[in-house]
């Protein structure tokens, strides 16, 4: 047994579970001089990850530029992919000690992912491959690494993914989808089309397509544009939940779009709690799958959107019971109008583009619903009225104010049909909002 692996199970058997998770102190490891000794050790053996958790807790006195040395050396020259795999996760946990390893870090991990790219039979070589991938993508988006580099090989890499390694293509199209959500200028919307056509990369590309073009429909500012971008994604998320039954973000995906496409159906109420309650049982589904495996950083917002869209989903579920023409609004007032102004507002509540609010797709398709439910009965307008007066909960509420002036505006505009056609204006808004190339879609 070497002197530090002796070293390192004294140091496990006395370290709490705190210490355990934060990795071993130099000192822990027998000081300076012991771990510059064992430079070879740490390069080619299991435990690269503890002494870059090490070094990152030193200061600069205990001897940073020598270890930084020693974990570019192994992270260049490591041939075992768990020790691999684990340095570069400790590695995207210390930004700061990545900025600190220089340009010669990002050399080394490209490298990395060429090797991979001609690794052949070699699984090892493949697998560490795409460890270095995902790290580049963690660091690129924390700002640690210029994302040019790692764009570009991204695409060179991905010229012909039949003829990589199986284990290295299956885990780009993930990466791919998450730089171009981030980079969506760098063209690596081809890349991952190309990704489609092999067996083991074509389901995750087509997710990542759909995912880029849910963000791109989102983006529109016309309801009509909105709609036929979200329909056709949703046709493509239900496709791909089909041909694979676990794929579960599709699932969540679809019915998400779903609620907020059936919020302007005739039967909105049925639709969107439908749509709610598939989405929510889809949720709970992925949680406890996700809940027992521990994701990279990127995936966290992947989450968080899918959060996102349940939140959304719920609250427009909430407010569809109360939108349809025919609701004679008997029940309680107060939940009925708070339920509604949750919806109205859902932008401020919840995001679901990448590090953007959900304003404009309220805006769009779900503000005018909210408004037309009440301009279709004068009494929901007496109601809200009443409210905002004498009701504490709504007169201070800026999301009751703002309906209220919005309703004012509307009503005080002439109304755009022919005033003796019988058409209510509120009406007649609602038809020009509504797609008019296919009937939304029905749960599958």
């Amino acid at each position: 047994m070497h002197d530090m692996d002796e070293r390192i199970v004294a140091w496990t058997a006395g370290a709490t579970p705190e210490q355990r998770r934060t990795g071993p102190t130099i000192d822990d490891l027998g000081g300076l001089e012991q771990v510059l000794l064992a430079a070879d050790y740490f390069a080619t053996g299991p435990f690269l990850d503890h002494l870059i958790r090490a070094t990152a807790q030193a200061g600069a006195a205990d001897g940073r530029v020598e270890s930084c040395k020693i974990i570019l050396s192994g992270l260049a020259s490591s041939t075992r992919h768990s020790a691999f795999a684990q340095a570069v996760s400790a590695l995207a946990t210390y930004p700061d000690l990545a900025r600190e390893l220089g340009p010669t870090l990002a050399k080394i991990l490209l490298n990395r992912i060429t090797n991979a790219r001609d690794a052949g039979d070699d699984v090892a070589q493949a697998l560490i491959g795409a460890e270095a991938a995902d790290c580049l993508v963690q660091l690129t988006l924390a700002d640690v690494i210029s994302p040019a580099r790692l764009l570009g090989k991204m695409d060179e890499i991905t010229e012909d993914p039949a003829e990589l390694p199986v284990e290295f293509a299956s885990r780009l199209p993930r990466l791919l989808g998450v730089l171009e959500a981030h980079h969506p200028t760098a063209g690596l919307r081809d890349a991952l089309e190309r990704c489609l056509t092999p067996e083991h990369t074509s389901r995750d590309a087509a997710f990542e397509l759909a995912l880029a073009d849910v963000r791109g429909a989102l983006e529109q500012d016309s309801y009509q544009a909105i709609a036929d971008g979200l329909a056709g994604t949703r046709d493509r998320f239900a496709e791909l939940a089909a041909i694979d039954p676990a794929r579960i973000d599709a699932q969540i995906y679809r019915a998400g779009i779903d609620g907020l496409l059936g919020l302007t159906s005739p039967d909105a109420a049925e639709r969107v709690a439908t749509a709610a309650a598939c989405l929510q049982e889809n949720l709970h589904r992925y949680r406890a799958w996700s809940g027992v495996l521990s994701g990279p950083v990127w995936a966290a917002d992947r989450q968080s959107d899918l959060v996102a869209w349940s939140e959304l989903t719920t609250l427009l579920s909430e407010a569809a019971k109360y939108v349809g023409t025919d609701n004679p609004w008997y029940e309680d007032g107060h939940g009925i109008i708070t339920a509604l102004l949750r919806a109205y507002c859902a932008h401020n509540t919840v995001t679901v583009l990448t590090e953007s609010t959900a304003q404009s797709v309220i805006e769009v398709m779900v503000a005018p619903v909210i408004e037309d439910a009440f301009l279709t009965h004068e009494n929901r307008l007496r109601c809200l009225d009443h409210a905002l007066t004498h009701d504490p909960d709504f007169t201070a509420d800026p999301a009751a104010q703002q309906l209220r002036a919005a309703l004012k505006n509307r009503v005080s505009r002439p109304p755009s049909p022919d005033p003796g056609s019988g058409v209510d204006p509120g009406k007649a808004r609602r038809a020009t909002l509504a797609p008019a190339t296919r009937p939304l879609p029905h749960n599958r």
